[in-house]
């Protein structure tokens, strides 16, 4: 490619990807102490560290997969081989499409039935067999490669697989694993009880039936530790992986046209641009297809990201008659941009300028971003699933709204989370912000059977749970934990209709309560006194 090109055309990858602050970002969460990362597993870092809820991971489980891969790969002639790859791919690709499906149905406000039967029960499947044992197999394809006295094959029962790593020193990676709700599910055995909030989970075990009862929130508990498990095991995985170069065979990996087209997928991968899918499945495979996803909707840096993209490609696959880009974004419309090979090598040989392809391209219909949506990102979530909006800027994050409203009152409630730890006068601040951002949001959306004042009128009553960090844990409403700040109870007339802040009476007197405006504060007594006055 000739350096007119390349001045042209300023690559957009990872302008928004310092790669240094990315490692650094990473060794402070992580205390390691990793002095590369490459180009291959880049946005797979960025991905993790601060995509919700993958920074959920499990530390410990992280921590345990590193010290165990790099102790079974010293000093031995192991390599990394197109197998590993796919089972990683498979993984990996999996372990993406959970995440979008739990950022975008965890706290959609559905009935139970539909939330256990839509969610939950596919969302456990999807990540013990679709998840983690595919990260099983590569970590026993290590096993293997890492001892000549016990090869185990190609097993595919889970429960061997459990086994097989618990021998091997796994325990951890495996005992949140329960075999028999799997097996429940898969067969068939699931049944929905007291008002569907409570699943049954039929199994045999030793030719007899067993049943074993949950509640809904135990089950989605219990999802958020697997994920967690394997949001652990993919990062300790991608870290080993990322530190022993010297062993992926390349050469034998890229002789499978599918992992060298994903492999590149991985590398073209940026904050600003997914690259989800590269192939070549056309009439006499002579075009080259690249399935990008971007939230950006400027006609300007989707033309210049494609046009990137495609000279890219051209540097690696020279042999086809055209190239093509089709782009997503969370709308769902989409664009397209195709160029023929000859106008890619005008372009390179004859320092031809952009402009005057996208003309041309234009007229032949090679061009089209006409489809794509000139709507605020703002927008997207209510467009997408009728779920609330949450809000995040430089000093607060606000989620978890949800609908509380009855008949005669519109309620809102939400989770505010102010990060360090700041003045009171500060919080008060932010916590008014985030009331005057709730209260004219329009609550149409929201499914029940109940009648509720609806629309967008201004809310009569805002509830607020405080906290310092957004975390899995330390969400308690108690006086004991010290990540909860505060409980507001905003009244737009200034009475309440909650009794004991809808708390029990306990927790409710464990606090201490200011009158604030048409706010009720009920204070985490050990924050209230760190606070430094206004």
């Amino acid at each position: 490619m000739l350096n007119h090109v390349r001045e042209e055309i300023e690559p957009r990858h990872y302008t928004k990807f310092d790669k240094n602050e990315l490692r650094k970002k990473y060794n402070k969460k992580t205390k390691e102490n990793i002095s590369e990362i490459l180009n291959e597993f880049s946005y797979i870092f960025y991905y993790m560290l601060n995509t919700r809820p993958c920074y959920y991971w499990n530390e410990t489980i992280r921590r345990d997969i590193v010290q165990k891969l790099n102790q079974r790969i010293k000093n031995k002639e192991i390599k990394i081989e197109s197998k590993i790859v796919h089972y990683f791919i498979l993984a990996y690709d999996t372990y993406q499409q959970i995440t979008e499906v739990m950022q975008d149905m965890s706290h959609l406000d559905l009935e139970a039935r539909l939330k256990n039967r839509l969610y939950r029960i596919p969302t456990y499947i999807a990540i013990t067999e679709g998840c983690l044992r595919n990260l099983y197999r590569i970590i026993i394809y290590i096993i293997n490669q890492t001892q000549k006295e016990k090869q185990y094959g190609s097993q595919n029962k889970l429960k061997s697989m459990c086994e097989i790593l618990k021998k091997n020193g796994f325990d951890l990676i495996v005992k949140d694993i329960n075999v028999n709700i799997r097996n429940a599910i898969n067969h068939g055995g699931v049944l929905l009880t007291n008002h569907d909030r409570e699943l049954n989970f039929y199994y045999r075990e030793k030719n007899q039936e067993m049943k074993m009862q949950m509640y809904d929130w135990e089950f989605e508990t219990l999802i958020n530790q697997l994920y967690d498990v394997c949001s652990g095991i993919l990062l300790g995985m991608i870290q080993v992986f990322n530190g022993n170069r010297n062993l992926w065979d390349k050469k034998e990996i890229l002789k499978n046209k599918y992992l060298a087209f994903r492999w590149m997928a991985l590398k073209l991968s940026s904050p600003d641009v997914v690259c989800q899918e590269i192939n070549d499945e056309t009439v006499e495979r002579k075009q080259l297809n690249i399935i990008i996803k971007t939230k950006h909707i400027e006609k300007s840096f989707l033309t210049q990201t494609a046009m990137e993209l495609i000279l890219q490609a051209y540097e690696k696959y020279p042999q086809y008659k055209q190239y093509f880009v089709y782009i997503k974004n969370d709308i769902r419309s989409f664009g397209s941009i195709r160029m023929r090979k000859k106008d890619v090598l005008r372009i390179i040989e004859n320092n031809k300028k952009i402009k005057g392809y996208l003309k041309r391209g234009s007229k032949r219909g090679d061009v089209n971003l006409l489809l794509i949506s000139e709507i605020k990102n703002k927008a997207l979530n209510e467009l997408k699933y009728y779920k609330y909006p949450g809000y995040t800027d430089d000093k607060m994050k606000i989620l978890r709204v949800e609908d509380r409203s009855i008949e005669k009152r519109k309620r809102l409630k939400a989770d505010l989370f102010v990060g360090e730890m700041k003045t009171k006068k500060e919080i008060i601040e932010l916590i008014e912000k985030t009331i005057n951002w709730l209260k004219d949001m329009d609550n149409s959306f929201t499914n029940t059977r109940e009648t509720i004042k609806k629309g967008t009128m201004e809310a009569d009553s805002i509830y607020l749970y405080v906290y310092q960090e957004d975390r899995r844990d330390n969400l308690e409403i108690d006086k004991n934990n010290k990540n909860f700040i505060c409980f507001v109870d905003y009244n737009k007339d200034g009475n309440t209709n909650l009794k004991n802040g809808g708390m029990g009476k306990e927790t409710w007197k464990s606090f201490l309560h200011e009158k604030r405006k048409n706010m009720q504060i009920a204070w985490q007594p050990d924050r209230r006194k760190k606070l430094r006055k206004s």
